[in-house]
C-alpha cells in the first residue's frame, strides 16, 4: 500500500510542474495564481506578525510576477496534496 501511495505521489510532481508552467503561460490561470498568492502572502505575513505580537496595520503586496510564482506554487502543492489524500 505505502509504494502504491509513494507511486502515485511521485506521478503527481511532473503533472505539478505543468500545471505551474501552463499558470504562467495562461492569461486566465495567471491571473487566478496571482490572486492566491496576494492572499496567501497577506495571510502569512499577518499570522507571522501577530504570533510575534507586532500589530498588522498593512501589508505591502507582491509584486505580480511574484504572486503569479507564489499563486502557482500554491496551486501545484494543492494539487499534489489533494491527489495524496486519494
Amino acid at each position: 500500500f505505502k509504494v502504491g501511495v509513494l507511486l502515485v505521489k511521485q506521478a503527481t510532481k511532473p503533472m505539478a510542474r505543468a500545471l505551474k508552467a501552463q499558470a504562467v503561460s495562461s492569461e486566465r490561470l495567471s491571473r487566478l495564481c496571482a490572486f492566491a498568492g496576494q492572499q496567501w502572502h497577506s495571510q502569512t505575513t499577518r499570522l507571522n506578525l501577530m504570533v510575534q505580537g507586532h500589530r498588522v496595520k498593512g501589508i505591502k503586496p507582491l509584486n505580480e510576477q511574484e504572486a503569479i510564482q507564489s499563486g502557482a506554487e500554491l496551486l501545484s502543492e494543492a494539487f499534489v496534496l489533494s491527489v495524496g489524500i486519494g
